[in-house]
């Protein structure tokens, strides 16, 4: 990046548009009934990225199951994605992916808020 004398960079301003819209969006999306949002981290696929996933939740729940942030400093990653279920058909979500956020709220080393927060969804 390459800044002139007192003029901000175009891209840079334009990163940071974007960044607003992308945060603005993940906050609005609070109907915890009918979505879930997901913003995972894909370690497996050596994304460097967080992603926003949205999972409509089924009668069979989001069909993935959660390890880890039993002890302090723990990640939360899926363990496992249950086949043919929601998360396995949307295809967005993969095993050892690492769980940030539930429907815009930080879940990262909190396994039992973590697992509330999926069950409300």
């Amino acid at each position: 990046m390459s800044v002139t004398t007192g003029e901000t960079s175009l891209n840079l301003e334009k990163d940071i548009e974007r960044a607003i819209v992308l945060l603005d969006r993940l906050r609005t999306k609070t109907n915890a009934t009918a979505k879930a949002t997901l913003a995972a981290f894909a370690a497996s696929e050596a994304h460097s990225y967080p992603r926003v996933i949205e999972l409509s939740k089924t009668a069979e729940g989001l069909a993935f199951n959660v390890i880890g942030a039993r002890e302090q400093n723990s990640p939360i990653y899926k363990s496992c994605i249950i086949p043919n279920g929601i998360a396995w058909k949307h295809g967005g979500l993969k095993k050892d992916d690492q769980l940030l956020s539930v429907n815009g709220i930080f879940v990262e080393n909190e396994h039992q808020k973590t697992v509330d927060l999926l069950k409300q969804a």
